[in-house]
C-alpha cells in the first residue's frame, strides 16, 4: 500500500503507519510533558503554547467515551449492487468522481469497524450529517448510509 487513495482509506505508507491521535490525547501528552520539563527548559513555552492551542481546539470536540463508542461500532461496506451517486467536487482522478452507494441490499455486506484516523477524523470535526461527513472524510464513502447516519448520532451525545 504505498499508494495513496483518500477515498478507499489508503494514506500512503507513511500516514498508514502512524497512530492519529485525539486533541484530549494530545493534550494529555503536552501537559505531562509540562509538569516533567524544569523551570529553565528553553522548550517550555514553545510546549505550553502548544498545550494551551490543544485544549482550546479540543472544546470542539467530541468527548474520549464517545471516540470510544466509534471505535467499537461496526458498519456495513457498501456492495455494488446499489444506487450510486456522485460526491460532489471530490475528484478520486481527474477525470472521474467519488462516488458512494446507497440502499445497496444488506446480504452482500460485511461490517467491518472504521479504520482509526475515520474515527479520530469523525471525533474532531464532528460533522452534522452524513452529506457533510462525505466531504470531509471522502473514505467513508465505502460505508452504508444508514450506519454512518448510526455513527454521526453517536456524535451527537
Amino acid at each position: 500500500m504505498n499508494e495513496e487513495n483518500y477515498v478507499a482509506g489508503e494514506l500512503g505508507l507513511v500516514f498508514s503507519n502512524a497512530t492519529p491521535l485525539t486533541y484530549p490525547t494530545v493534550a494529555q501528552y503536552l501537559r505531562k510533558r509540562l509538569e516533567d520539563m524544569d523551570e529553565d527548559d528553553k522548550a517550555k513555552g514553545l510546549i505550553d503554547s502548544c498545550y494551551q492551542q490543544v485544549n482550546m481546539l479540543q472544546e470542539s470536540c467530541t468527548n474520549e467515551y464517545v471516540v470510544s463508542e466509534l471505535h467499537r461500532l461496526r458498519l456495513r461496506t457498501c456492495s455494488d449492487e446499489g444506487e450510486v451517486v456522485s460526491n460532489t467536487n471530490i475528484p478520486m482522478s481527474f477525470d472521474d468522481y467519488n462516488i458512494h452507494h446507497i440502499g445497496a441490499d444488506a446480504s452482500g455486506t460485511s461490517k467491518v469497524r472504521l479504520k482509526e484516523f475515520e474515527v479520530v477524523a469523525l471525533g474532531t470535526l464532528v460533522p452534522k450529517n452524513v452529506e457533510e461527513a462525505l466531504v470531509l472524510i471522502p473514505s467513508l464513502s465505502r460505508y452504508e448510509v444508514e450506519d454512518l447516519r448510526e455513527a454521526i448520532a453517536l456524535l451527537e451525545q
